[in-house]
């Protein structure tokens, strides 16, 4: 009998681009690796809860999409308005995910 295969983080993203080799693993790794450090500064947190990996797969999906463009994070029509993702903002639709995982900053007096 075959040994099942654990499916990683990696493996997931992939399946969500629809991406069936290994020529973009590197990327798609150092994408994962990002957004885990942006949703891990957000949620001011040093480890990653198994409820904030979709919010993780994600963002590096959205990265990936938008291939160093500046992402469109809101769009109006009537008005022409259009807010882009600045390099330190996550979506909001993405913090909405992680804010029950956010812990507060205590400052010292």
């Amino acid at each position: 009998m075959a040994e099942e295969k654990e499916i990683t983080e990696l493996d997931k993203l992939k399946d969500r681009l629809g991406i069936s080799d290994d020529k973009q693993d590197k990327k798609l790794t150092v994408l994962l690796s990002d957004a885990t450090d942006e949703v891990l500064n957000y949620c001011n947190r040093d480890d990653v809860l198994d409820g904030m990996k979709s919010a993780i797969r994600k963002l590096a999906y959205l990265d990936y999409k938008s291939d160093g463009k500046e992402l469109i994070v809101s769009k109006s029509q009537g008005g022409r308005s259009v807010t882009y993702k600045s390099g330190d903002e996550l979506p909001s639709s993405i913090k909405k995910n992680l804010n029950r995982f956010r812990k507060g900053k205590v400052s010292k007096l």
